[in-house]
């Protein structure tokens, strides 16, 4: 080849251009990026709507599911179309309130209502939730662009796009199925940023509220937000003016109360509608860049128990491409003129109401204004109507993410450059996120509902006579093992069964206690009340509870699987059954509550701790054997305090109590506390035969329970009290423990 002849093949290789990504394939290139992300995290069989193992196991979609079983199984109520009954007996709520997606559970329900077959839209909610995060990214990426004239390629708005669809805030929320409609936030933004007139702008932004009122009301509150703030921003064009706006904003509200009542959100009481939790389920400062454990490369700070609600990690990616856009706007002296922007304060009101009452950096609290959260009144309502304050964050979330992508779109670089740029920023960010694609594998994995806790074809049996499963003690979440709750309330929901128990966002507490207290009322004489229909399931440390009907002769008493089984004499099919069924046999009842237990090891040695709660059910019984040992402190203990105490010959040796800090008490071998009551050789007191120490935590203060004989630990290390008795050596002879959250009966004793 000639020498010109390579020099114009040089030529045209530098001359070469690639040709540009046609528009119409940025959609479905976004959307196809979407699916992929969706496949990597959830596996393609939670698109099978017959399997539903997979929902039965992580973090609250197992009662999102079981809701859903319930509302199905709920007639037909209307108007309220929503009303869901029969979970968490006597409740009656709204399938709004529940994490079941009313957008999908209400169609859902009229094509499957009557069908007691396991039946779930979850995995498609998720897909497309995934996909809707791709379509309104890329749409809000072109409104901005066209918004601000400047022209970005259609590669460009891909690699733009891929920031939303991998979200942090977004992959990280799966636990909680309707707060995965995120994609809501990129919707409202782009109503913010586009190009609309006025009147089209209040229809477009009534559209977003209608819908989001029914998928959740946390999201409702912020597409409210950012409407308001799209407004202000029209007032700031002069557009319309503010009583216009005013009244704007007022039918959006009107619109989703009219929306939540034909869901049964109003079916709750608004006392109902309140719970604890405001300032722990908050955001902490450090959220943005504190990837709590789920990234790879920054390092993890320190955050708060429940500040996982408050999530609002941007990823090392993003951050970095933070340093890069505030490197050139400062250092290259790019012409940026200060703009006032109504969507970034509310985007900070809502941070502010993330943060809570309580600001904390790391483990650090900076400020606390508890006039804003003790006082009566609208602000003390919404602060515990919305707990998870933490989630708000999100807004904030989503408005950096959305100036530091645009503003890496804007910098002056070439073409190339700039791909090359965004592409070396996105993979440090997948690589920085990753963990967060897989961080649910081995649930979503599960394909077979087997749970260990029992045999769901012989318990369908055992319970089918019924049409109330009463779980004793009622309202409990963990009867045999953590979580069993939900197997029970499944079934229940399969056979058209009400149960006494169950986790909704907003129970009825009014008439969880009026239930209660009949129901007590009626065990304690022998007499089945309004149940006569029902089938009891208690757990071990309620076992003593069914004793009085036993005794009574209303009911025959099973124990089976490690749960007692009281049959009302009518249900002859399940008493034969269970009479024949191989490991089941008649319940002995030798369950020993805390009063008598305090009694029969009076003359040993009794370490005792809290952990968690042991005030909210400690009955009169356990405090006058408390106050005849002069443990005055553990019989006026205060709610979720930390509490230690040491008991011997029937006497109170030592006791120690705090409110707002954990305890730790040590004694050493050999050491004597004195007491006027113990004559010893040593003189009058509790001589130590071995090192012991005593940690006690309730549950704001760490939450532990802990009794260190030696360097042994030796506490159950359950809620409410837990006790070891000790002999003249200071060996151990029986361990023990007392749910008194529950009642003074809810425990058990083991010999050593």
């Amino acid at each position: 080849m000639s020498k010109n002849n390579d020099k114009s093949a040089t030529m045209n290789w530098k001359n070469l251009t690639i040709r540009p990504l046609p528009a119409y394939f940025v959609l479905p290139i976004a959307y196809s990026i979407a699916v992929l992300v969706f496949l990597i995290k959830f596996t393609p069989h939670v698109l099978n709507p017959s399997n539903f193992d997979w929902l039965m196991s992580y973090a609250d979609m197992p009662t999102e599911y079981v809701s859903w079983l319930f509302y199905r199984a709920t007639p037909w109520t209307f108007p309220v179309v929503g009303t869901l009954s029969g979970y968490d007996f006597p409740t009656v709520t709204g399938v709004g309130l529940t994490g079941a997606v009313p957008l999908l559970a209400i169609p859902m329900k009229i094509f499957t209502h009557g069908q007691n077959v396991d039946f779930q839209y979850f995995g498609w909610w998720f897909l497309l939730c995934y996909i809707m995060q791709a379509h309104f990214s890329v749409r809000l990426l072109k409104s901005i662009s066209t918004n601000n004239q400047f022209p970005i390629t259609n590669i460009q708005l891909i690699l733009g796009a891929i920031f939303f669809i991998v979200s942090p805030a977004l992959l990280t929320r799966t636990g909680h199925m309707n707060l995965c409609g995120q994609w809501l936030i990129l919707w409202a933004f782009c109503g913010y940023f586009e190009r609309r007139r006025m009147r089209q702008k209040f229809y477009f932004f009534l559209k977003i509220i209608a819908v989001t009122a029914l998928i959740h009301q946390y999201l409702l509150l912020m597409m409210l937000g950012i409407s308001f703030a799209a407004f202000w921003k029209a007032e700031k064009m002069g557009r319309f003016s503010w009583l216009k706006k005013l009244r704007f904003s007022v039918i959006n509200l009107a619109v989703a109360a009219v929306i939540w009542y034909f869901v049964g959100n109003f079916n709750n009481s608004p006392d109902a509608m309140t719970q604890i939790g405001f300032g722990k389920f908050s955001a902490n400062l450090n959220t943005f860049f504190n990837g709590q454990n789920e990234q790879r490369l920054l390092p993890t700070l320190p955050f708060n128990d429940g500040q996982y609600e408050g999530f609002g990690y941007l990823g090392a990616g993003v951050l970095l491409a933070a340093v890069v856009v505030v490197f050139l706007i400062f250092f290259k002296k790019e012409n940026r003129q200060f703009q006032f922007s109504p969507l970034a304060f509310v985007a900070c009101f809502f941070a502010v109401f993330a943060f809570s009452h309580i600001w904390t950096f790391g483990h650090t609290k900076l400020f606390e204004a508890k006039f804003l959260y003790e006082n009566v009144g609208i602000i003390n309502y919404l602060a515990q109507a919305f707990r998870a304050s933490g989630r708000f964050i999100w807004v904030l979330h989503y408005w950096l993410l959305t100036q530091i992508v645009f503003s890496l779109l804007k910098i002056n670089l070439s073409k190339p450059l700039k791909v090359s740029v965004l592409s070396l920023v996105l993979a440090v960010q997948l690589f920085d996120i990753s963990p967060m694609f897989v961080r649910e594998k081995k649930y979503f994995d599960m394909d077979g509902y087997a749970p260990s806790v029992m045999t769901p074809e012989i318990w369908s049996k055992i319970t089918a006579e019924a049409s109330r499963i009463v779980m004793l003690p009622p309202y409990s979440w963990s009867y045999r093992s953590e979580g069993d709750y939900i197997h029970f309330a499944r079934l229940a929901a399969m056979q058209n069964q009400s149960i006494t128990t169950g986790y909704l966002a907003r129970p009825d507490w009014k008439n969880h206690e009026a239930y209660k207290k009949n129901l007590t009322a009626d065990l304690e004489r022998g007499a089945l009340g309004d149940e006569t229909n029902s089938i009891f399931i208690a757990g071990k440390r309620a076992f003593r509870k069914l004793k009085p009907l036993a005794d009574s002769g209303v009911v025959r008493v099973f124990q089976f699987q490690e749960y007692a089984i009281a049959v009302p004499l009518a249900f002859e099919k399940t008493i034969q059954y269970l009479s024949q069924l191989a490991d089941c046999q008649p319940l002995r009842f030798d369950t020993e509550g805390l009063p008598a237990f305090l009694e029969s090891n009076k003359n040993a040695t009794i370490l005792a701790v809290v952990r968690d709660e042991a005030a909210f059910k400690l009955c009169d019984e356990a405090k006058k054997v408390f106050e005849k040992i002069g443990a005055t402190t553990a019989a006026k203990l205060a709610f979720r305090a930390s509490y230690v105490g040491i008991f011997a010959e029937g006497k109170t040796i030592f006791e120690h109590t705090e409110t707002e800090k954990p305890i730790v008490e040590a004694f050493k071998k050999g050491q004597i506390l004195l007491t006027k009551e113990i004559p010893t050789k040593s003189g009058r007191g509790l001589t130590f035969s071995s090192d012991v120490r005593l940690e006690s935590a309730g549950s704001l203060t760490g939450n532990f329970g802990h009794i260190f004989i030696g360097e042994k630990q030796v506490s159950l290390e359950r809620r409410g009290f837990n006790f070891v008795v000790l002999d003249k050596n200071f060996h151990v002879v029986k361990t023990a423990y007392f749910d008194t959250f529950d009642d003074c009966f809810t425990g058990e004793v083991f010999l050593n």
